[in-house]
C-alpha cells in the first residue's frame, strides 16, 4: 500500500466497555423495543461473544433478553 503525504487513514475507536456490575435480582427499570420502558427484576446475566446479555422479568410472565446500554437505571 502506497501512502500519500497527508493522508489520513480512519482509525475504528476502541470500544468501552460498560463499567456497570449487574447481579441476578437487581432491580432496573429497561427500555424495550418500540420505545417500551419496564420495571423488571434481573434473572440472569449471561456473557455471550457479543457480549454481555441480561435475561429481565417484568409484568406476569413476561422476560427480555437485553443489553446493559438498554437499562436505564438501577432502582433502589
Amino acid at each position: 500500500m502506497h501512502l500519500v503525504k497527508g493522508t489520513v487513514l480512519p482509525v475504528p475507536a476502541p470500544k468501552r466497555p460498560d463499567e456497570r456490575q449487574f447481579k441476578v435480582g437487581d432491580r432496573v427499570t429497561v427500555s424495550l423495543s418500540a420505545g417500551r420502558i419496564v420495571d423488571g427484576v434481573v434473572k440472569a446475566v449471561m456473557n455471550r461473544v457479543d457480549g454481555v446479555r441480561l435475561q429481565v422479568d417484568y409484568g406476569e410472565d413476561e422476560t427480555a433478553l437485553v443489553y446493559p446500554w438498554q437499562v436505564w437505571a438501577p432502582r433502589v
